[in-house]
């Protein structure tokens, strides 16, 4: 197999791990949804991640992301977990409620209930556009047969 092979494959292989992966944050979010208790959540602090974003002509430029962090309660004991999804903008103020949904066996295990879908559908469109724009590129380079 040459090395344009091998890089090709390498590609596939990774298109289909980022659709798996987003197919794994749908599923842990489903079971969540099917099986988790709501509660309401205060914001009580905003952390501040600048992540790089790869431009064509450009160069690579930055984003800032804010994660909230949020506490809640269960049977009288506080929670508190920052929010694995990230947001463009501070959403709610210190000091807002925020609808929240929680693994009853982990409550630390809990998610905003607003936003979670987009990473898992970013993942799986991106992989899925990805891995179409590898086959048409695959399709176009190989001879057409007499």
């Amino acid at each position: 197999m040459t090395a344009p092979g091998i890089i090709v494959k390498a590609l596939f292989l990774g298109a289909a791990f980022i659709v798996l992966y987003g197919v794994a944050i749908v599923v842990e979010n489903l079971l969540l949804s099917l099986g988790g208790k709501r509660a309401v959540g205060k914001i009580v602090h905003w952390s501040k991640a600048t992540e790089s974003v790869g431009g064509m002509s450009d160069g690579e430029s930055t984003v800032d992301i804010y994660y909230p962090t949020v506490h809640f309660q269960v049977d009288g004991k506080r929670v508190s977990f920052e929010s694995e999804n990230g947001f463009g903008d501070r959403k709610w103020a210190v000091g807002s409620p925020v609808p929240v949904l929680y693994n009853k066996s982990h409550p630390e295990h809990a998610q905003i209930i607003v936003g979670r879908w987009g990473k898992a559908v970013a993942l799986i469109l991106g992989g899925l556009l990805f891995f179409a724009v590898m086959l048409f590129l695959k399709m176009s380079s190989t001879p057409a047969s007499q």
